[in-house]
């Protein structure tokens, strides 16, 4: 029988990644590990670093599953 071993650095390793793609808002991308889960959290201006950055977390060696709960939030306001 297989037993999942808790990453400790794991969640540091997708948050580097993530700043290394140079997105400031991916700097601010909150990271948590339940196990081979990554959970992605907060906000993103665009749809585009929602989708960069659940590809980054897959690319890092040790994840096997992303949850990406980033919510997408426009920070400009456009005249009615």
């Amino acid at each position: 029988m297989f037993r999942c071993v808790e990453d400790a650095d794991l969640p540091t390793r997708v948050a580097t990644a993530l700043r290394q793609k140079g997105y400031s808002p991916l700097r601010e991308v909150d990271v948590t590990t339940k196990d081979d889960l990554v959970q992605l959290t907060g906000q993103v201006p665009t749809y585009h670093l929602k989708q960069v950055a659940q590809e980054t977390a897959r690319g890092v060696k040790g994840v096997l599953r992303v949850q990406n709960d980033l919510k997408v939030v426009c920070s400009r306001l456009t005249p009615a």
